[in-house]
């Protein structure tokens, strides 16, 4: 135990006294109790990047009180790292932030908010033996600083695997755990090259994966990840609740990356978007979160329409919300950026899956890891019909522009949206149709858009359409994780349904080695790079940082658990 360190001197001599770092495997996980003003943690990473070269370094940090940028350790030293984490800076929510800096050699999770709150939702479920039990990956170095409240002293020690850990007070029974498996070729096979697809199997490639790449249409992005001007769009809320603090979680890494995207790759632009006020909802909606924005004034703000007339470079009539971070990416180029070097598999239908011998089989290929990235279509099989996926049909129409419509400087959304001028064209829409597959154009879409785009232009001239299915949940949240063998599941958790409370001291019972990621909506591009990585995380066997709320929240097995819950008295 030492106190947190705010001198170089002292926070160097600290590398030393722990020694060498063993690193005897792709990633290294160092976690301590208090970020301070960043020194240790900046000594910490420039130690790491001068002595190890091929290997990750996960830093897990807390931060009881979030830190002003201005605040940051300013250190000729660290001018460079510095200037990195700045560049990643997170928005001042309490609760997890995850954050990628040089160019991932360094990953930092920062935990905004009561230490021992945050560290136990690392924990699986707060039990001593099975803590050791289904942690894949231990903390290699802790830093832990005086003074700690008993209730951290205690999730240290579970985090720790401490033969000497007493189990937490109130334990969760770990339903959305699995026992760790054991993949030592390494090799995975990824259904469905979309978006959700392509960033699992580039998430899983970077990790030293050998990846398979396979869809039944003739490319990359060729389904519902086929919209040329996909919007970054957060949700927002008044309210706290899991769903909206998870998006805003999503949001800012996926704003991030995309960021660190655009520098080499000029597939899109995150100039910000307006939300138009466009009916008197949606005006008392924007106006409730004036405390949220006001406690996080780099989120965006309400603008008058004066203002948002200037940001948007048209006439805008009512009041609106400015989200700074957000904006557009051009997705079937997303997809070929991150999937275009990978092994792929075109115009391959699959339907069924077969496991044998360890490894499952898509007709002729093989591997120990499958994952369904295929959309709603990762419910048709035996072994996934029970996840409540839906297909949601929808249509953008493609309008001519001109001299004054070109002049549309960002993305408006309200009822429907209109991105800016691209090739002497504009996108509207997106129509939204519940329950129906997208396979042929629709004219009363085209007509809707068309009436969306008069304010800009009303004698713009359709030039044609686009259509796309979507995959929904009945929670919004998309389905990411190991799937569930149903009935070992709900024959393991029977006893849920008299208490959904109930402490059962085992994992839950998913097949080996099968995933799924798919079920996001409308708001894939702001979910999926997050959803993305922490999945191939977790199939690696790495130290997670998703909180466990989020983690059954997200859990495809979820509800399993939800239907058993009825049975409550």
């Amino acid at each position: 135990m030492s106190r947190c360190i705010e001198d170089l001197a002292a926070a160097e001599r600290l590398i030393v006294q722990e020694g060498g770092w063993e690193v005897d495997a792709s990633r290294f996980v160092i976690v301590e109790t208090d970020f301070g003003h960043g020194l240790n943690a900046l000594v910490a990473w420039r130690h790491w990047l001068h002595t190890q070269h091929n290997a990750c370094l996960h830093y897990i940090s807390c931060m009881p009180k979030f830190l002003r940028r201005e605040d940051l350790v300013q250190h000729p030293d660290f001018a460079d790292l510095t200037s990195s984490l700045l560049n990643v800076w997170p928005l001042s929510m309490p609760g997890f932030h995850h954050l990628v800096i040089v160019e991932g050699r360094i990953e930092l999770t920062l935990l905004l908010g009561d230490p021992a709150q945050l560290f136990n939702e690392l924990l699986c479920c707060g039990d001593a033996q099975l803590e050791a039990l289904l942690r894949p990956h231990r903390v290699d170095v802790w830093r832990v600083y005086e003074p700690i409240s008993p209730a951290l002293r205690q999730c240290i020690a579970l985090l720790s695997n401490d033969a000497g850990a007493s189990n937490l007070r109130k334990r969760n029974t770990p339903w959305a755990a699995q026992l760790p498996q054991q993949c030592p070729r390494k090799k995975a096979m990824v259904l469905g090259a979309g978006l959700a697809g392509c960033f699992t199997a580039q998430a899983l490639s970077k990790r030293g994966w050998e990846v398979l790449l396979l869809d039944k249409g003739p490319g990359l992005a060729s389904g519902a990840s086929g919209n040329p001007q996909t919007i970054l769009y957060p949700m927002l809320s008044a309210h706290h609740s899991p769903l909206t603090d998870f998006m805003l979680m999503a949001y800012e890494y996926a704003h991030h990356y995309y960021q660190r995207l655009l520098k080499t790759q000029p597939i899109g632009e995150l100039r910000g978007i307006l939300q138009v006020a466009y009916n008197e909802k949606e005006m008392r909606a924007q106006r409730a979160l004036d405390d949220l924005l006001k406690a996080c004034p780099t989120l965006g703000e309400r603008v008058n329409p004066e203002r948002a007339s200037a940001l948007a470079g048209l006439p805008i009539s009512s009041e609106a919300l400015y989200l700074p971070m957000s904006g557009w990416l051009d997705t079937p180029a997303l997809c070929q950026k991150l999937g275009g070097r990978l092994d792929t598999v075109f115009n391959y239908p699959v339907d069924e899956l077969h496991y044998e011998n360890g490894q499952w089989i898509l007709g002729e290929h093989r591997a120990d890891v499958l994952v369904l990235a295929n959309g709603y279509e990762a419910s048709a099989f035996a072994q996934t019909q029970h996840l409540p996926l839906s297909p949601v049909g929808g249509q953008l129409t493609r309008m001519s522009g001109n001299e004054s419509s070109g002049a549309l400087q960002i993305p408006l959304c309200g009822d429907g949206h209109i991105l800016p001028q691209r090739d002497h064209q504009h996108l509207v829409g997106a129509t939204y149709h519940p329950g129906e597959i997208a396979e042929a154009r629709n004219s009363q879409d085209d007509a809707l858009n068309k009436s969306r785009f008069a304010a800009v232009n009303a004698s713009a001239q359709m030039l044609d359409s686009w259509q796309g299915t979507r995959a929904a949940t009945p929670d919004y949240f998309p389905l990411v994780g190991p799937a569930p063998n149903i009935e070992a599941f709900q024959q393991r958790f029977a006893t849920l349904a008299s208490d959904r409370k109930r402490w059962i001291a085992a994992p839950g019972e998913y097949y080996p080695g099968l995933y799924i990621c798919a079920g996001f909506g409308s708001r894939g591009l702001t979910s999926i790079p997050l959803c993305a990585d922490w999945l191939a995380g977790q199939i690696n066997q790495e130290m997670g940082y998703l909180p466990r709320r989020f983690v059954q929240a997200l859990s495809p097995a979820r509800f399993l658990v939800k239907e058993m819950g009825k049975g409550e008295a």
